[in-house]
């Protein structure tokens, strides 16, 4: 089982919308040859809440603290499921390891084996403040997979595509002194290189006739936003820039190729659909999502939040989005069937002001006490990270290949 998921990746980045750039036309042949859930969100339009619900199928906590890293936080997650079967796993990112405690995090889940970007020798470029080159990146989770010996789990969280969208030296030697790109043109052409680093990833797999029977999921974390509907990058775009992100699986033999879902989808439903297509047995009831393999039930609603607290809360259902606006005590309705960018929203319809207690109800439920959670001084993945007391402490101690 192979997860690739692309950082800061909205939907409408991709060549999977028919007016979208021919940017990943790797991801497009995926599709082809497997299935697109066409209506694919976000819970959170923030990586680390958006891993948490894409690798355990949960509501993360609706707060702006990463509570999901503390040590004792209730959580039954995908490797954690798979280990029981008999899989090892790994979690391989290109990007800074120390960011929101991300290997507290990742062994929470259940992963066995963790790399970042301190960790990957040799060690990627590093781009901005956060990211670094994925390409790299994608070569090691390669190797990782050639060497091992029993059925695994694979994550590869790409991360170029993060703001300031800085571009390696790789692509800037290709290109002429003279160009001048917006954050926009570099985030596009960031995206394209993803792509082909996801290409080379699946590629390298087949040549090693490791994909016959594998179960490969592409997907973005989130959106991007550059101004669209006034705001920029993604913490609390609400807006299906924000939101909506591409969602493929390939599996030969288990996905007829070709399949497009539709309707209201969200990450949360990642866990049970290939539990379904590993043909693993589960509990439906333990997961928020359902599998995108189960037949067209009733319109099912999907619930998602701004990352920053009393921003934004709402739900799409349907072709429907409901968002409440809680600093403003306002609310939007926006009929996307008809209005699929977003223009013409409903301004604090009046009969939609009872949905706000239900909507205000659910978020609270989702919202976590704290103070019973600890973060422990604790040495991570063969001592290689050093996790002092509390949050934000997790320091590699040497680069590993």
């Amino acid at each position: 089982i192979v997860m690739v998921i692309l950082e800061a990746t909205a939907y409408r980045a991709t060549s999977l919308d028919e007016k979208g750039p021919a940017s990943t036309p790797f991801l497009k042949l995926m599709a082809a040859a497997g299935l697109e859930a066409q209506q694919m969100r976000a819970v959170v339009p923030h990586t680390s809440k958006s891993l948490f619900s894409a690798l355990c199928g949960r509501y993360p906590a609706m707060q702006h603290r990463i509570i999901e890293s503390a040590d004792n936080y209730p959580m039954r997650c995908l490797p954690s499921l798979l280990k029981e079967r008999g899989y090892t796993s790994a979690f391989i990112q290109s990007a800074d390891g120390r960011f929101e405690d991300r290997p507290r995090l990742v062994a929470n889940m259940g992963f066995d084996e963790f790399y970042a970007l301190q960790t990957i020798h040799p060690m990627p470029q590093p781009l901005g403040y956060l990211a670094g080159d994925d390409l790299p990146a994608a070569g090691a989770a390669l190797d990782w997979a050639v060497a091992q010996t029993k059925p695994y789990l694979l994550v590869f969280l790409t991360s170029a595509t993060h703001h300031p969208y800085q571009l390696p030296l790789r692509m800037l030697k290709e290109m002429p002194r003279s160009t001048q790109l917006t954050e926009a043109d570099r985030y596009l052409r960031l995206v394209s290189d993803a792509d082909k680093s996801m290409g080379g990833l699946v590629r390298g797999l087949e040549e090693w006739g490791m994909t016959d029977n594998a179960i490969v999921v592409a997907f973005g974390d989130h959106g991007e936003s550059f101004g669209d509907h006034g705001g920029w990058q993604h913490d609390n775009i609400y807006t299906e820039e924000g939101l909506r992100v591409p969602f493929v699986i390939q599996a030969p033999e288990r996905v007829i190729p070709g399949t497009k879902i539709g309707g209201a989808r969200s990450l949360l439903d990642v866990p049970p659909t290939v539990l379904q297509l590993a043909k693993i047995p589960f509990l439906a009831d333990r997961f928020d999502g359902r599998s995108l393999l189960q037949p067209a039930a009733d319109p099912v609603r999907r619930y998602f939040a701004c990352w920053y607290t009393n921003t934004c809360v709402g739900y799409v259902e349907d072709d429907l989005k409901f968002v409440f606006l809680p600093s403003t005590k306002s609310w939007l309705v926006y009929r996307l069937d008809d209005d699929p960018l977003e223009l013409r929203a409903e301004i604090e319809p009046l009969n939609w002001q009872k949905t706000i207690d239900s909507v205000h109800q659910w978020h609270s439920a989702r919202q976590y006490e704290a103070g019973g959670l600890s973060w422990a001084p604790k040495k991570l993945y063969g001592e290689i990270w050093d996790c002092a007391e509390g949050q934000g402490q997790c320091k590699p101690r040497r680069p590993v290949k």
